[in-house]
């Protein structure tokens, strides 16, 4: 037996060391006594078996980075997989000071364009599919009659060619009212939905500079939330953190627990914000956040009060391809007509729904399923899969956001494992 190449070794309290395979997940706590063998080689039978089993050894032949690649390559093609990221508008009842599409020109997509949308979807799915559709702006809710049009026909699409339908949304959530979220769940069939909250009332209405705040504030997207799940629709709460706004965000926490105590249907995340990769103006927003100590205090908050596991706080689990619009089936469609491959990278269009693709280059890009030779030898491309292609194709780094702090991450998880054993004992 080998070891993995995706070891990560982490040094921990009282002389004691953490082994954690960023692959297989697996992860054990030794002294120096048995990390002397281990670095030796001459490590008993026994021990090289639990090794084997948590993916730390294995086989001499096997070829870890190449079944990484060969997942990664798997995932982008996705057979049976379609998905639409469908901007109704660029438009935006908010004005957050860090948005991607900022100063952009405000549009909203036309039934006429949506006409062809649809026509477009239908000529790429094939019987059996499986469609995914993201309601995207702006705000999408600010254009809602082409979420109807677009549903209905989608609808029957799917039922004449035997596709499964899946529908989700990202909103600020500050325009959903108990008649929307009905709309939501019931017509639209949007399963879930994500929302942002930036920090604990006046801090998030400050950020998010709403044009009619009387109307559209905090408690408004507490409401929405409520409204939402209500209607069985499922949350993913985003928290964006910077390195000022940590104080906030444990308020916000504190108050989230309280609000949404006992509720099953949400996920709480925090993560990084970053720069804008689109804006070429001198206001373009420029992020220098970074992971740290105090995202790890929200993450134990989240813990502590049971909003969240530790493994789905932090990325612990194997990824077995990048994101989804690196995969071919995967497209972004703006207001206009436009095709992308993320909406991240807007700006940076393939093509059109009325001449399909025309920049093959730049898609290549995206599907090609390479990454940077130094990623080939990182122990975390099995969590990262090489970054985020749309930080690549501006030239800004493309590390996830955890890397900063992941050794110390991989601690925090140890110190839950531990106190989860002491409790159980």
């Amino acid at each position: 037996m080998k070891k993995s190449r995706f070891n990560l070794i982490v040094p921990y309290r009282n002389g004691r060391t953490i082994i954690f395979n960023t692959r297989s997940g697996g992860i054990g706590l030794f002294d120096n006594e048995f990390m002397d063998r281990y670095e030796s080689g001459f490590m008993s039978d026994s021990e090289k078996e639990a090794l084997a089993r948590r993916g730390m050894l294995v086989n001499p032949c096997k070829d870890e980075l190449s079944e990484v690649n060969a997942d990664r390559l798997e995932g982008i093609v996705a057979r049976g997989v379609k998905e639409y990221r469908i901007w109704t508008t660029s438009a935006c009842n908010a004005r957050c000071f860090y948005c991607f599409e900022k100063g952009i020109r405000a549009m909203s997509m036309s039934e006429e364009t949506a006409c062809k949308v649809a026509e477009v979807i239908e000529e790429s799915i094939e019987d059996g599919d499986q469609l995914f559709v993201e309601w995207f702006g702006g705000e999408p809710l600010c254009n809602m009659g082409v979420i109807d049009y677009l549903t209905r026909r989608l609808d029957a699409i799917c039922d004449e060619h035997h596709v499964t339908y899946h529908a989700s949304m990202v909103t600020n959530g500050s325009l959903v009212t108990p008649e929307v979220a009905h709309k939501i769940a019931h017509e639209w069939h949007v399963e879930k939905i994500q929302v942002t909250l930036d920090g604990y009332a006046t801090e998030y209405e400050a950020i998010k500079d709403y044009k009619n705040p009387k109307i559209h504030n905090f408690l408004a997207v507490v409401r929405g939330i409520h409204h939402l799940l209500d209607n069985g629709v499922r949350v993913s709460m985003r928290m964006n953190y910077t390195t000022d706004n940590y104080g906030s965000l444990s308020e916000l926490v504190d108050y989230l627990h309280h609000e949404f105590e006992g509720e099953k249907g949400i996920h709480y995340y925090a993560y990084p914000i970053w720069s804008s990769l689109n804006a070429a103006d001198a206001d373009a927003f420029v992020s220098d956040t970074r992971a740290d100590e105090n995202l790890i205090k929200l993450f134990d908050k989240m813990l502590k009060y049971g909003m969240e596991d530790p493994r789905s706080l932090v990325r612990l689990r194997y990824r077995k391809h990048q994101c989804g619009a690196c995969r071919i089936g995967s497209y972004t469609i703006l207001p206009d007509g436009r095709v992308a491959k993320c909406s991240e990278a807007f700006s940076h269009p393939i093509g059109d729904i009325w001449s399909g693709v025309t920049d093959y280059k730049t898609q290549g890009i995206w599907t090609d399923g390479a990454v940077d030779d130094k990623c080939l030898e990182c122990v975390y491309l099995p969590i990262c899969q090489g970054g985020c292609k749309a930080s690549k194709c501006a030239g800004m780094e493309q590390c996830f956001a955890y890397k900063p702090i992941y050794p110390q991450l991989i601690s925090w998880y140890m110190d839950y494992l531990v106190e989860k054993k002491r409790e159980m004992a």
